[in-house]
C-alpha cells in the first residue's frame, strides 16, 4: 500500500474495504502527537500500566516492547506503536519542562534558559570570560574545564643553541625563562661558510664572508 512521506500513514485505496480502519489508524497517530508533549525522554523500559495515548522518546538502550527503538516515539494505543522522527521534528518534554528537536541522529534542548543553567554543566570556580563550549553527545554546554577530560603533568622548552633555557620542566608552577647564551670572542653569527645553506650558528669570520672592495690608486702631486 502507498504511505505517506513524513508518517507512513496507509493512504485510502480505489475500491479498499475497511476504510474507516485506515483513516482511524492515521487519525489516532495525530491525536497522540497533537496538542500533546512526550512524558519522559529518560526513559529506556516501557511503563508496566500505560494509558491510551502515552506518548514517550526513547531513551538509549531499551528494552521489552521498546526494544530497538532508542530515539523514536513510543505511544500507547492498546499496544505500543512507534514513529520514527525525521530532523526537525520536535516535542515538549513534561518531565524536563522543555522543548526538544531532533537533528536527524539526537533529541537536543531548543528552549533551555541560561537564567536557569539546566543544561550548562559547570566545574568548580569558573574564571572571568571563560568560553562555553556544546558537547552534543551530553546535550549540555560545558566550560572549557568541565568539557573534556586529561591532564598535563610537565611543561617543557626547547630553543636553539644560542638561547640558554632555564626553569623548564614545569611540573608544577614557575616561570620559563629564556636568555641569550654567552658566545666565544670573534665569532660572528651566521650561515655557513661554505656549502649548502644551514641554519645560522656562532662561528669565526672567513676570508669569504668580507665583500670584494675595488681600489683606485692615485697618485699625488704629480707622481708615477
Amino acid at each position: 500500500m502507498t504511505t505517506s512521506n513524513n508518517l507512513g500513514f496507509f493512504l485510502l485505496q480505489q475500491n479498499q474495504a475497511q476504510k474507516e480502519i485506515t483513516v482511524n489508524e492515521a487519525l489516532t497517530t495525530i491525536d497522540a502527537l497533537m496538542n500533546t508533549g512526550a512524558k519522559s525522554i529518560t526513559i529506556a523500559t516501557p511503563p508496566s500500566s500505560p494509558n491510551p495515548g502515552d506518548l514517550y522518546i526513547v531513551a538509549a538502550s531499551p528494552t521489552g516492547a521498546w526494544a530497538g527503538q532508542a530515539n523514536n516515539i513510543a505511544w500507547y494505543n492498546q499496544i505500543w506503536q512507534f514513529i520514527v522522527p525525521n530532523a526537525g521534528m520536535s516535542l515538549f518534554v513534561k518531565d524536563q519542562g522543555k522543548i526538544y528537536a531532533y537533528n536527524g541522529t539526537n533529541w537536543f534542548v531548543t528552549n533551555s534558559s541560561l537564567s536557569v543553567l539546566g543544561d550548562v554543566s559547570l566545574s568548580g570556580s569558573i574564571a572571568s570570560n571563560s568560553v562555553l563550549t556544546y558537547n552534543s553527545g551530553t546535550g549540555k554546554w560545558h566550560d572549557a574545564t568541565g568539557g573534556g577530560s586529561g591532564t598535563v603533568t610537565s611543561v617543557a622548552i626547547s630553543m636553539p643553541t644560542e638561547f640558554s633555557v632555564s626553569g623548564s620542566p614545569i611540573t608544577g608552577s614557575g616561570t620559563l625563562t629564556i636568555t641569550k647564551a654567552n658566545e666565544n670572542a670573534n665569532t660572528v653569527y651566521a650561515g655557513p661558510a661554505s656549502g649548502s645553506a644551514a641554519a645560522p650558528t656562532f662561528r669565526a669570520l672567513t676570508v669569504a664572508d668580507l665583500p670584494t672592495i675595488n681600489l683606485v690608486y692615485h697618485t699625488m702631486f704629480g707622481g708615477v
